[in-house]
């Protein structure tokens, strides 16, 4: 049992692999060097993926860019987190049952 006073513990901390670097960037500091790179991000409930055709353009409804991911295009915020895939390595969606809440809890 735990008291009012005792130490919480802290989690063990994330570590980047190194191999990946840092594999998820804003929006906005997508640049030239992203460029033919597999770009994954996240849409509502949907992922889209894709290369990454040209840098992103500055869209008609501000501050909105748009990126050009093979055949589609998707407005993003500038903050918004995408996932960069270096050459070499590839995504992999994995679809699994969603869990029910057991009865009680």
């Amino acid at each position: 049992m735990r008291t009012l006073l005792s130490p919480i513990r802290r989690p063990r901390r994330l570590q980047p692999v190194a191999d990946l670097g840092p594999y998820e960037i804003n929006a906005g500091a997508l640049s030239s060097a992203h460029i033919g790179l597999t770009v994954a991000l996240r849409r509502g409930s949907n992922t889209l993926t894709g290369p990454l055709m040209n840098l992103p353009a500055k869209s008609v409804t501000k501050p909105l860019l748009v990126l050009r991911l093979g055949d589609f295009d998707a407005a993003l915020h500038p903050a918004t987190a995408v996932m960069i895939v270096p050459d070499g390595y590839r995504a992999t969606i994995t679809i699994a049952p969603a869990r029910t809440p057991e009865p009680g809890s």
